[in-house]
Parts: C-alpha cells; sequence; structure tokens
C-alpha cells in the first residue's frame, strides 16, 4: 500500500512532525506512525481530514491502492462466503445425521442428537469469530468504505463507530445457545 508513503512524504514537505498532524487530524502520534508505516490503514472518515490537512483532493490519497483494496475485498468476500457454506453443510450433516441415527436406534431424541446440535451451535459461533477477526485484519470496512466513497456512493464520510446494540446482540447470541440447548433437553427428555 502507498497511503503510508504518501502521508509521511506530504507530512515532510510541510514541514511537519508525526505529532503535529495528529494534533490537527485529532489522532495520537503512534496512529500516524502506523499509517506512515503500513501497520494500519487510515479509515476514509481520516482520510478526508489528512486531505483537508495537506489541501488535497481525498482521491489523491488512495487512488494507487484502489486496485489492492478491490482484489482484497472481492477474494476476502468469496473465501468467507465460501467457508460459511461448507461449515454450514457440515453443521446440517453431522446434526441431520446424529438425528436420523438416534431417531431410528431409539424411536426418540436422544442426548447424543441434542449434543450435534450443540455441537453445531458452537462451530457457527467459531466460524463468526473467525469471519469478524478477518475482517479486523484486514480492514475489509476500511476499504469497501473507500472504495465506495471513490465511487461516489459515499458523500460525506463519518467516524466509524461500532454498533454496540450489535455487539450487545451477538453476545447475547453466543450466551443464549446453552440455554436453548437446556431448555430443548429438558423439554424432549425431561
Amino acid at each position: 500500500m502507498k497511503i503510508g508513503q504518501k502521508i509521511k512524504n506530504y507530512r515532510t514537505q510541510l514541514d511537519w512532525t508525526q505529532e503535529t498532524l495528529a494534533q490537527k487530524i485529532k489522532v495520537s502520534r503512534q496512529t500516524i506512525s502506523n499509517w506512515e508505516n503500513d501497520k494500519s490503514y487510515p479509515d476514509i472518515y481520516n482520510i478526508k481530514l489528512l486531505a483537508e490537512a495537506f489541501n488535497l483532493d481525498p482521491a489523491e490519497l488512495f487512488k494507487e491502492d484502489l486496485d489492492i483494496m478491490t482484489e482484497t475485498i472481492n477474494y476476502l468476500d468469496i473465501k468467507q462466503h465460501r467457508a460459511f457454506t461448507i461449515e454450514m453443510v457440515v453443521a446440517m450433516v453431522i446434526s441431520g445425521g446424529l438425528f436420523l441415527i438416534s431417531m431410528l436406534t431409539t424411536g426418540s431424541v436422544s442426548d447424543i442428537c441434542l449434543g450435534a446440535a450443540g455441537m453445531a451451535w458452537l462451530m457457527v459461533i467459531f466460524f463468526t469469530v473467525q469471519m469478524q477477526e478477518i475482517n479486523r485484519k484486514y480492514q475489509l470496512k476500511t476499504f469497501k468504505d473507500i472504495k465506495a466513497f471513490s465511487e461516489g456512493k459515499i458523500s460525506e464520510p463519518q467516524k466509524y463507530q461500532p454498533h454496540r446494540l450489535l455487539m450487545g446482540l451477538q453476545f447475547l447470541l453466543i450466551l443464549s445457545g446453552p440455554f436453548i440447548g437446556l431448555l430443548l433437553a429438558y423439554l424432549f427428555i425431561g
């Protein structure tokens, strides 16, 4: 990615320190250092602030990186979709197979079937966490925002704020799995 080098070049042309630039756009000096050393990528909101500080069009900062971002987005979207599909099929086959075996041998739902449903639930949770880690690691949200901005789909970038409600629902969903399993066990066995 070339944006880090561009930030450093524009900053040094203006004879600014990392601290000076950080104060102008209200981020930490370490954030500027991470951008310049390609350890992280600024989001679209910070790209706009950088462009204003350097008196540039925001596209000047990221246009050379756009092809790489597009490839990354496409590759990871396909990879995530494919992996999620495979995992869902495996979970369904395992839990469905154990359910059929249980019904054919005992005539009722057994602990094995409930255990399989619990394992399938855990597989879904595990994969969801992995997908979020991939998105964070490759900054997929940032890349998608920059691509949308460059295509005119976002006119005014906004500072990214994680959705607390969504995070809370995910946490609640993860915690509810064992309780759903216990409820099913009580209904079918007890």
